[in-house]
């Protein structure tokens, strides 16, 4: 059998076979696959991340409504949102990403505040945009956040702060909430 030397070989060893130097790279791949298959990523087999979703608003609403409902799904991979309480709940322990946007038409006054919130399992988790009113036209108020969450109680939903007779607009691109999973923790 043909030996092969590897250059950088400590001294004194003996020079390895091509087949020993395969069956490690072998053994390498192996264990690469092992621990970066699709299961330990946030991605599924079918190359769609896990608990991606999209909720968006179809018809008028009210502020202040306490959780804020978004009641259409563009989609919903997992099936972890429920548009009747608006709530989502990761059934994997790792981190998502989360937007939202609220977009709050005849305001009920100029310098009135709106804000928007992801509550995690009834805590404040991440505040989005803080805007006064303008009082005259339709504003978005949303954001972004990247979160972990434990696989088993930890449910998200959107709270709005608004004085009361704001309306929220509608639409899959004006009010929405949606998210996906990222990796595992």
């Amino acid at each position: 059998m043909a030996h092969a030397t590897i250059p950088n070989r400590p001294l004194g060893s003996d020079p390895r076979s091509i087949a020993d130097i395969l069956a490690n790279f072998d053994a390498i791949t192996t264990q690469l696959n092992g621990n970066l298959g699709w299961e330990n990523t946030g991605t599924a087999n079918n190359g769609l991340a896990k608990g991606a979703f999209h909720a968006f608003r179809s018809a008028a609403y009210v502020i202040p409504a306490t959780p804020f409902i978004f009641e259409q799904e563009s989609f919903d991979i997992s099936g972890w949102y429920d548009v009747a309480t608006g709530q989502y709940t990761p059934t994997l322990a790792g981190y998502y990403y989360f937007n939202w946007r609220i977009t709050v038409g005849n305001p009920a006054g100029a310098g009135e505040q709106h804000a928007s919130v992801l509550v995690r399992t009834g805590t404040d988790y991440s505040y989005g945009d803080d805007i006064p009113a303008r009082g005259i036209m339709a504003q978005p108020h949303g954001g972004s956040a990247i979160v972990q969450a434990n696989g088993t109680t930890h449910v998200f939903r959107i709270r709005m702060i608004s004085p009361i007779g704001a309306n929220a607009g509608t639409g899959q691109a004006i009010t929405f909430f949606s998210g996906f999973m990222i990796g595992k923790s």
